[in-house]
């Protein structure tokens, strides 16, 4: 439970800034093409034939980065993904049997606490009594 939900944690800690990095990158690429619609294209039937070209080379270009950075930042939140389930995996059997072992600990030192004392545990033992019974008779 515990270890599934730091795992969802960790995970979306890590994807969040990955997909603002995608995000911001996008954007660069949506300016830099919108910048060349509004600069460029309105001037583009006045270009020699080779201009042209070379601006649509430009633009092909610009948008095949933006493509690419896209593909590689979601590769990287698959990836970063995938580890981190594999460590959650990997890691939940032993801090399970951790947090089992510690609460049949805490059980045996707590015992029943709504036994009234009855309960057992080292803490539900009567030793409030058993301690009177003990120091008494050494009482002066």
């Amino acid at each position: 439970g515990n270890v599934a939900n730091l795992g969802k944690a960790l995970i979306g800690s890590l994807q969040a800034p990955l997909r603002n990095a995608l995000t911001t990158v996008t954007n660069a690429v949506d300016a830099v093409l919108d910048w060349v619609s509004d600069k460029i294209m309105s001037t583009i039937d006045k270009l020699t034939e080779t201009a042209a070209q070379l601006v649509i080379t430009l633009l092909h270009a610009v948008a095949r980065i933006g493509y690419e950075v896209g593909n590689l930042v979601d590769g990287l939140v698959s990836q970063v993904s995938a580890i981190l389930m594999a460590v959650q995996n990997i890691l939940q059997v032993p801090l399970n049997l951790v947090s089992s072992t510690l609460n049949t600990v805490i059980g045996s030192v707590l015992g029943c606490l709504t036994c009234n004392g009855n309960g057992g545990g080292l803490l539900g033992l009567n030793l409030g009594k058993r301690r009177r019974s003990v120091i008494k008779p050494l009482a002066f």
